[in-house]
């Protein structure tokens, strides 16, 4: 196993739990309104793949030409780290911001610290991550309400001053 210092952004779609368990209707305007092909035969599971689908085109479109970046998705949410806390803090406001650009709300946690994973990657089963980092990742994402980024007090002093002012140029 790989221990090693980083950061870990966590991020979940919201009301995706809700929709496969039936205490949401959808009709034909949900699908449509994601430019979604729609069949009366479709059912919320549907719908709910094909929102699957597109996160995916998210994170990928997100993360494919960053180096360092590490992606495991589980249905409806993701882990995304590096051992570099700016690289993932960039992915993260990618991730966001395309997201919602495409229709799709999503909470996240950020946090830094302890990394493990294995040395070796079966890619049959996909990535797995797991240390204090990730743990407080998801904690942070459970916190709140609404589609926003819940982040580890400790570190933002770890980015960089560049990123930092960044940031605060964005919000302007």
């Amino acid at each position: 196993m790989k221990e090693y210092t980083g950061a870990v952004f966590f991020v979940d779609i919201l009301g995706v739990g809700a929709l496969t368990q039936g205490k949401i209707e959808i009709s034909e305007k949900d699908f449509s309104a994601h430019n979604f092909r729609y069949d009366s035969k479709f059912s919320e599971h549907q719908f709910c793949a094909k929102l699957l689908l597109k996160f995916r085109r998210v994170l990928i479109s997100s993360t494919t030409h960053v180096k360092n970046i590490k992606v495991a998705q589980l249905s409806d949410c993701a882990f995304i780290w590096s051992d570099d806390p700016d690289i993932v803090v960039n992915v993260a406001r990618d991730i966001m911001w395309k997201s919602v650009l495409g229709g799709l709300l999503c909470r996240g946690g950020l946090a830094n610290g302890q990394i493990v994973e294995p040395d070796k990657i079966n890619t049959k089963l996909g990535m797995f991550i797991c240390g204090g980092a990730v743990t407080d990742a998801v904690r942070l994402e459970g916190t709140g309400k609404g589609a926003r980024v819940f982040v580890k007090q400790e570190l933002v002093s770890e980015l960089k001053k560049s990123h930092i002012q960044h940031l605060f140029q964005e919000r302007v």
